[in-house]
């Protein structure tokens, strides 16, 4: 595989990540993904509020500026989809452990995309920015 065709890669992974973490996070804010509020019981949330705004801002949000950085080839590029690809994996993490095992076919989606996110930014960072 080329450094070009690994930096095209992740930048369609990190999109993909970024949207559609940014349009659920929406989702769960506007009460379009109901959840029963059962799931919160026991944890320090009492609704979805939070993990919504987490879910677009925070794991959203690093995905598509990783991307965008990548895609123009700024310095901090690889070393920002590392910390999306971390974000994202940590994100499902914490989801289980408060809610559980909800969805997970596509929980185990989204740590594999995020570990692709860390291996293929690893691989440009390791071709591209060291001595």
């Amino acid at each position: 595989m080329t450094d070009k065709l690994a930096r095209q890669i992740l930048v369609v992974v990190e999109l993909f990540v970024g949207l559609t973490a940014v349009a659920g996070g929406f989702a769960l804010l506007v009460d379009w993904i109901e959840f029963p509020i059962e799931l919160l019981y026991g944890s320090p949330l009492s609704s979805y509020d939070i993990p919504g705004v987490v879910l677009m801002v925070v794991v959203g949000g690093s995905a598509l500026v990783a991307a965008f950085a990548v895609q123009r080839r700024h310095p901090w590029g690889p070393e920002l989809s590392i910390l999306a690809g971390v974000v994202s994996i940590v994100w499902i993490a914490v989801e289980i452990a408060i809610v559980g095992p909800v969805g997970p076919v596509l929980q185990g989606l989204y740590v594999a995309l995020g570990l692709v996110i860390i291996l293929l930014a690893t691989r440009i960072w390791t071709n591209e920015y060291t001595v």
